[in-house]
């Protein structure tokens, strides 16, 4: 592809489609492509979703300090777009970052940003899609209190629910699954519940898996 722009938009879609795959280290390199080209194109906005793609596909690949830079540059070139959206996702990279490599009293006040951002966005689906990014994200390696935060902000959907799950795959038990007892409805209480012991089960965190199984029968009698 000659144009450096419909190149950055192509290769940001195979990034997303190797990042759901779990080819991690592939998508992180195709993403450092991405950003490149979106640089040549002068594409502000496009090299901002290339960094912060590129960031969180070095994250899932262990590679701390690297993901912290990159993520770092992402959320300069999302301010200097002028995009909440973007600026949000960037920031709650960021912060996710921050968190992995331990440094968790920079993390937080990041996050605040991030939620801060997203709800700048001027139309309210806009402002509900970008605090499911951010929770998503910060749920992912984030600062747990601020993905929660986040997820309770959005008012079209249960995303709370999206939260505990990643809470729960990242092995933090007990917040997932305080997470999935906040959701408003039953149904949705007792199905989340019952993901997050078997997420839990298949991780080997038998006695956490027991503990969320029992949190339905507690939900149950609680209706």
């Amino acid at each position: 592809i000659s144009d450096h722009g419909t190149r950055a938009q192509a290769l940001l879609r195979v990034v997303d489609a190797l990042a759901k795959a779990g080819h991690h280290f592939r998508s992180a390199a195709l993403a450092e492509q991405a950003a490149a080209a979106a640089r040549a194109a002068k594409s502000i906005s496009r090299q901002a979703e290339a960094l912060t793609a590129w960031a969180q596909a070095l994250s899932s690949s262990a590679r701390t300090e690297q993901t912290v830079a990159v993520a770092e540059q992402a959320v300069a070139a999302a301010e200097a777009a002028s995009d909440p959206a973007l600026l949000a996702k960037a920031l709650a990279t960021w912060a996710s970052a921050l968190t992995q490599s331990g440094r968790t009293d920079q993390a937080t006040p990041v996050a605040e940003r991030a939620i801060a951002a997203a709800r700048a966005s001027e139309y309210e689906w806009d402002v509900d899609r970008a605090l499911r990014e951010v929770a998503i994200t910060l749920a992912h390696s984030g600062p747990v209190t601020w993905a929660i935060t986040a997820a309770q902000s959005v008012a079209s959907e249960p995303v709370l629910a999206d939260v505990a799950r990643e809470l729960a795959r990242r092995g933090l038990a007990d917040n997932a699954i305080e997470a999935a007892r906040a959701l408003e409805h039953s149904w949705d209480r007792e199905k989340a519940l019952s993901e997050i012991a078997e997420i839990l089960a298949r991780r080997g965190q038998g006695t956490q898996a027991i503990t969320a199984a029992r949190a339905i029968v507690d939900t149950a009698e609680e209706d």
